[in-house]
């Protein structure tokens, strides 16, 4: 991925540093696990399975959040994200708490995707 497609720094400094900083898509990333993770409980799972899921997972949401800040279609590639997460949820891959999940199936049939 170019620099461009990572998204820019995302807390950019007003003057230069030895380092560059975080990107923008670790940046989506991280609160996108942040929100993947919360409140899960892990039960009888390989954890090594569900954390590559979980960042594969984040990483695809930020992908995401990143091609609709270029995008000329706005809120295509949000709702690609979204119907994949709510269909790995309903695959037993990802945990979404079900207001969360019922909220997600509202904006898709809203925006015409469910």
């Amino acid at each position: 991925m170019s620099k461009r497609e990572d998204g820019e720094l995302a807390f950019p400094c007003q003057y230069p540093r030895e380092s560059s900083g975080m990107l923008l898509r670790d940046y989506f990333a991280a609160r996108a696990l942040s929100s993947l993770i919360t409140g899960r409980t892990w039960g009888h799972v390989d954890k090594s399975v569900l954390f590559e899921t979980w960042a594969k997972s984040a990483y695809g949401l930020a992908d995401a959040m990143l091609a609709e800040r270029n995008s000329a279609n706005p809120h295509e590639g949000l709702i690609a994200a979204l119907a994949e997460m709510l269909d790995q949820h309903e695959n037993g891959i990802v945990g979404i708490n079900k207001p969360c999940a019922d909220r997600a199936r509202a904006a898709l049939a809203a925006a015409g995707a469910a």
